[in-house]
């Protein structure tokens, strides 16, 4: 698998988003993943915030912006660099802290998460395939986020486009001749990991990256179904790890 940062011009809010990354991106070939951040489709859509005085005004709209807080009226045990609390979250089906809401690289403002996602990507797939004369094409729209008993950030995926996010390996068998019963991977938490590792956390002007010759990967040439999307972001009922949420 080769992965390739993608540099840009400067992206202003309220830009186009689907012109400006046609204008950005390389000759893209059959088979390719294109990695964007969530931050170019937040800045499209204009989500930026004052950056408010207090930690009451603040955790307000981490209360607004996410879907629970973890627990439900935190006590703040951890504060960042600038003495503002971080609470951990559930927002946009997903593990984060302060609800995604980030303060970095923008110019003393806050970003929040895109409020849409599925819909601009669509637009986005179709062009791309038009100026590429491309069949067969993934998008991927990431985020970096904090995983529990782990330090550091990694990338996780928020949301795709014109592929499988999930590829069953039921049925096949193991080294010693075992049929699998319910293992499948992953796909674009994986390749969202891979790709945020590369496009880098500060400076670098790489909010793209380029994914080739990665497998397995079942390219589609329809929209994610509300099935596919719940079997991707699965209940808590699901989830082998549900029984912490009612600690």
């Amino acid at each position: 698998m080769k992965i390739s940062a993608i540099k840009t011009n400067f992206f202003k809010a309220n830009e186009n988003f689907t012109s400006f990354v046609l204008s950005q991106i390389p000759l893209l070939k059959e088979e390719s993943v294109l990695a964007i951040s969530s931050k170019l489709l937040s800045i499209a859509q204009n989500r930026y915030m004052p950056m408010p005085s207090t930690h009451d005004g603040f955790l307000q709209i981490v209360a607004h912006e996410s879907g629970e807080l973890l627990p439900k009226n935190p006590s703040i045990q951890h504060e960042d660099e600038d003495s503002f609390p971080i609470v951990p979250t559930i927002s946009q089906n997903n593990f984060f802290l302060n609800a995604g809401v980030d303060k970095s690289n923008t110019n003393g403002r806050l970003l929040l998460l895109p409020s849409r996602i599925f819909e601009p990507l669509e637009e986005l797939w179709f062009a791309l395939r038009k100026q590429h004369s491309l069949e067969k094409l993934g998008l991927l729209l990431i985020d970096s986020h904090c995983l529990p008993l782990r330090a550091g950030v990694v990338g996780t995926c928020l949301g795709w486009y014109g592929f499988n996010p999930l590829e069953s390996l039921k049925g096949q068998k193991d080294l010693y001749g075992y049929p699998l019963r319910v293992s499948q991977v992953n796909v674009a938490d994986s390749l969202a990991v891979s790709a945020d590792y590369v496009m880098g956390q500060s400076h670098q002007s790489t909010p793209m990256a380029l994914i080739e010759d990665a497998f397995p990967i079942t390219f589609r040439n329809h929209p994610p179904s509300a099935k596919e999307k719940d079997e991707f972001f699965i209940s808590r009922k699901k989830d082998l790890y549900g029984a912490i949420f009612k600690m």
